[in-house]
């Protein structure tokens, strides 16, 4: 019978019905546009799991890859990095141009996610430690003081920062510093627990991209006088305030940090370093990171403060250049050179770690 069809639809004697109608035509339509969206779809899924494959691939850490100067590089040392490049090339061959730029966008978010701008900077960031893990956070500071700082010369601070992820945007975090301070003859050095910190980090927007809209984040603090006034390790005084965070990527792998702050009471003393006038205090810093290499980030931050009606004791102003130095997976390396003016340092160093868990 099928054969007898075809037959006489070869020879004309069988014909379909008329004109299609215009319901039918949008049908056909409408099946069509689907079923291209779902070959699409389909694509684009086959294709991003082949990205996250590669992505997902065990990279090489520092210590297998760095070879001694007065060594012969062997083989072994730098085959994974060959290998590397190789699986990339061919995954990358394979794509189109859309999705290579998805892939290498990947890539980089799998390659700095153990980067952390905070550390060594003064102006904050709106990253917040994910819920139920912890981070932790240790420098050394050595400062030269300025001369309003008088009797202190210079002064020597270790900070132990632990944060914690309460929620899923929010997080509380303290700060432990323990400090040295060294005076000239009119002045007994001094050595002990300075004033704790507690805070907690409310991420409140993401960045949204292709726009101008930033990531906003809000910290509360309250700093408590634990240490003590008459030794000059704490200011004496209960201070309290809040600063706003926000933080937009810019081209070529740099990203911009700008904070606002106003604390309500107190100062911002630590140590013979800060503001010594209690009052209401204005805030702000803004910092430029840039990712040289997946395990290297370099930045400035200038970082200041100031209080109503006063002198130069009554203003802060530091410049500081550093950056981190990728060591593990969520374990870096945190180094800063600072300079600055009125109450701020007129030198310090910072070297320092950061370790999630």
């Amino acid at each position: 019978m099928l054969s007898r069809w075809r037959k006489e639809a070869r020879e004309g004697r069988l014909r379909g019905r008329g004109n299609v109608t215009l319901r039918e035509m949008r049908d056909i339509r409408k099946l069509s546009g689907i079923e291209r969206a779902y070959a699409l779809l389909k694509e684009e899924h086959e294709l991003l799991k082949k990205a996250i494959r590669f992505c997902s691939t065990r990279r090489p850490q520092w210590d297998e890859v760095l070879v001694a100067p007065t060594t012969s590089v062997r083989r072994s040392n730098l085959w994974p990095v060959v290998e590397t490049g190789r699986r990339a090339g061919n995954v990358l061959a394979s794509l189109g141009t859309s999705v290579r730029r998805l892939a290498a966008i990947l890539f980089l978010l799998g390659a700095s996610a153990s980067l952390r701008a905070q550390q060594p900077f003064l102006t904050d960031d709106p990253n917040v430690t994910a819920r139920g893990k912890f981070h932790f956070e240790s420098y050394n500071q050595f400062a030269v003081l300025s001369v309003i700082a008088r009797p202190g010369l210079s002064q020597d601070t270790t900070n132990l920062v632990l944060q914690y992820g309460l929620l899923e945007r929010v997080e509380a975090n303290v700060d432990i510093p323990l400090l040295l301070l060294m005076n000239d003859r009119t002045s007994a050095n001094a050595f002990g627990l300075g004033d704790l910190d507690f805070a907690v980090k409310v991420r409140l927007l993401d960045e949204t991209p292709g726009t101008l809209w930033p990531a906003v984040a809000v910290t509360v603090a309250l700093e408590l006088p634990t240490g003590s006034a008459s030794r000059g390790l704490g200011s004496g005084f209960t201070d309290f305030g809040v600063n706003t965070i926000y933080q937009k990527s810019l081209a070529k792998g740099s990203t911009l940090q700008a904070n606002l702050g106003y604390q309500f009471n107190g100062n911002t003393l630590t140590g013979d370093i800060g503001i010594r006038t209690i009052g209401r205090i204005l805030s702000s810093g803004v910092s430029v990171t840039y990712d040289v290499a997946p395990f290297l980030r370099l930045g400035v931050d200038l970082n200041g403060a100031l209080i109503k009606d006063t002198g130069p004791g009554g203003r802060q102003l530091q410049l500081t250049a550093g950056g981190n130095y990728t060591l593990a997976e969520d374990a870096t390396l945190d180094f800063a050179l600072a300079t600055g003016w009125f109450s701020s340092p007129r030198f310090a160093v910072l070297i320092g770690v950061a370790k999630g868990f």
